[in-house]
């Protein structure tokens, strides 16, 4: 059933949070004029396609994605077409969906309820044979996902390893719009090593994610501690890239990895903001090849379960660390492309890697230290081999955070830095071995979705025995729908609720905290002055609150460049005037429309900053304009979404 409404993808992109910085990766030889990201305008018409639930051999979101493709294989209408499935539905593939080149393919579900009947839609796999099942979505342009529910399984909880896949497309690489994912409020669930990398799985030049809201649950592989991603390349894949990749209030739980940069290639910019990680057998952020780097306001439980031993430390017997792990980047090899970046402290910082990791806790259960204390392995293992918990991170790592010139005492890497973590009471607490268990930073998690005796069995598998065991939470549930989910990582401990920026739960605020919804609400009513305060420590290094304008009276009338730019959402614009007077900050569109007053009056001498909230405007090129008297600077900023 086809209906028109106005500005329908509009209202899904600007539903869909994205993040502070965004594609803004800060390389002065990319600031290209990225336009056209967002295809409709504000007055555009849209199809929308209403897909009922399947029953019987089901098909029906392949049949109506087919027919709007066959009707125009250019895929013009395709990207001017939303999709929307029933709320609870069943939405069984019959094949993979592959949409042409140059498209952007809309699939929505209502805003989920708590019964079974306002469940999210759940998209599976028949059980008929004869399908390929390595993709359920190949994507060769732009993917945008609203509250659905991907399972990675048959209707009879058969686990399927499909990805998502965002394929090249020419065009965007020519034109320098990349390809885009954008997911909010959806699950992905019970995916395993499939096709060698994630269940989203970037295959194209510039890959730029925005995920939000979303929950990635058991992905789990019964044999390989490695994989079971939210987000990966295929391993040993080259020519691919990540430009940014953004995830918010987001959850994952019982994962190989959480996420994972696959050598020879790496990402220009990474983001985690408000996330909980649950159960990573093996890295929660891997590899160590990061330049834009931004973990803040997370919860890290049960991180590398895998553990550490000492014997494969290395000639140094440095850890990897479960949180976060960096290496020089002189010994990143042949990555490709050829890295950008330097570790040189006096270099252009542009040039320089920016790495925040604030406002995080990091811990273990009880039964885990309990396991390795009595386990069939460490119990007859030497003391090198033995199986101890992966430290936050290893000392090479905090050297990188702390490291400073014998000579001058300043800081060798000016814009990698840490603060607000939880434990690090003293400097070696973030990379020596916790070795008993302590409540103090533990989450105290109302209901994890943790099965201890598989995880534990998987484990000795992996060590020992050779034995596949499938540790996922409760998948037979899965395969059914059910809904409401029953786990529950809300959490009891009071240090770790107001250890946030701005006192919010550390964690996803999203899914958890219904009890009590205005914590989300109020987080969200403030979260443009938190992602101006990450942006402005991740790009100055300066982790003061505030940064205060010098007070010598500047001796002309100046404007600065915005920065970051490109930006999104939020950017600041310096400005100097050397007299006080009456003056206007205005931004305007590419039709000279005044589209913000970002001030307007008499301002004091001195140096100021103005902070530009653009989360209402659409993609694209403005300028802004400083006024006072005969004086007037224009400058022109890219907002990209």
């Amino acid at each position: 059933m086809r209906t028109k409404t106005i500005c329908e993808k509009w209202k899904i992109l600007t539903t869909i949070n994205h993040q502070y910085k965004g594609e803004s990766k800060m390389k002065p030889f990319v600031l290209v004029l990225l336009l056209g990201i967002l295809p409709v305008s504000l007055a555009a018409q849209t199809d929308t396609v209403n897909v009922p639930s399947d029953a019987g051999s089901g098909g029906n979101l392949n049949t109506a994605i087919s027919n709007v493709i066959t009707a125009d294989p250019t895929g013009a209408q395709l990207s001017n077409t939303v999709f929307k499935l029933d709320a609870g539905g069943l939405y069984i593939l019959t094949g993979v969906i592959t949409t042409p080149p140059h498209s952007h393919l809309y699939i929505v579900g209502p805003n989920p309820g708590n019964t079974q009947a306002t469940a999210l839609p759940q998209i599976v796999w028949t059980v008929n044979g004869g399908v390929t099942t390595t993709y359920n979505f190949d994507c060769y342009g732009d993917l945008t996902m609203k509250n659905i529910w991907i399972l990675c399984g048959t209707t009879n909880g058969t686990q399927i390893g499909s990805s998502m896949v965002i394929e090249d497309d020419t065009a965007s690489n020519t034109n320098g719009t990349g390809e885009h994912l954008y997911m909010d409020g959806c699950i992905i669930d019970y995916q395993d090593i499939g096709n060698g990398g994630g269940a989203i799985e970037p295959a194209c030049q510039h890959f730029r994610g925005y995920i939000t809201n979303t929950y990635f649950r058991n992905l789990t592989d019964t044999h390989y501690r490695y994989y079971g991603r939210p987000v990966s390349w295929v391993y040993a894949s080259t020519t691919w890239h990540t430009d940014s990749l953004v995830f918010e209030n987001c959850s994952i739980t019982n994962v190989g990895y959480g996420y994972m940069q696959e050598s020879p290639e790496y990402g220009d910019y990474v983001s985690f903001n408000h996330c909980t990680f649950l159960n990573t057998i093996v890295f929660t952020l891997e590899s160590s090849y990061w330049w834009w780097l931004s973990v803040n306001n997370c919860v890290f439980h049960n991180s590398f379960l895998f553990g550490d031993t000492p014997s494969g430390d290395g000639t140094n017997m440095t850890p990897n660390g479960g949180a976060i792990n960096i290496d020089s980047a002189s010994g990143f090899g042949a990555l490709l492309p050829p890295i950008p970046f330097t570790d040189n402290p006096t270099a252009d910082p542009s040039l320089q890697r920016h790495i925040l990791f604030t406002n995080s806790s990091y811990s273990y259960d009880q039964w885990y230290y309990d396991f390795l204390a009595h386990d069939a392995y460490n119990d007859t293992a030497s003391e090198a081999n033995k199986i101890h918990t992966m430290p936050m991170m290893s000392a090479k790592t905090y050297r990188f955070f702390a490291g400073k010139d014998s000579a001058t005492g300043k800081k060798l890497w000016p814009y990698i830095n840490l603060a607000n973590l939880y434990p690090l009471d003293t400097a070696t607490t973030a990379y020596n071995r916790v070795t008993s268990y302590s409540a103090t930073y533990d989450p105290g998690f109302i209901l994890p979705p943790t099965n201890i005796d598989s995880i534990k069995g998987f484990l000795m598998g992996r060590w020992v025995t050779g034995a596949n065991i499938n540790w996922a939470y409760q998948p037979n549930s899965d395969a059914a729908g059910t809904w409401p989910l029953s786990e529950d990582l809300s959490y009891t401990n009071t240090t770790l609720m107001a250890a946030s920026m701005g006192g919010f739960p550390l964690g996803d605020l999203y899914h958890w905290w219904s009890s009590q919804p205005s914590i989300y609400a109020n987080w969200a009513a403030q979260k443009a002055t938190e992602h101006a305060k990450i942006s402005n420590e991740l790009t100055t290094g300066d982790l003061t609150a505030v940064k205060a304008q010098p007070t010598t009276v500047p001796g002309r009338f100046d404007l600065a460049q915005n920065y970051p730019n490109p930006f999104n959402p939020t950017t600041t614009i310096n400005y100097s005037v050397p007299k006080s007077g009456t003056m206007t900050l205005k931004v305007y569109n590419l039709l000279g429309q005044e589209v913000a007053t970002l001030f307007s009056g008499v301002q004091q001498a001195g140096n100021h900053a103005a902070v530009f909230d653009a989360s209402r405007l659409a993609s694209g090129v403005y300028f802004y304009r400083l006024e006072a008297g005969t004086n007037s600077v224009t400058k022109k900023l890219v907002l990209m979404k």
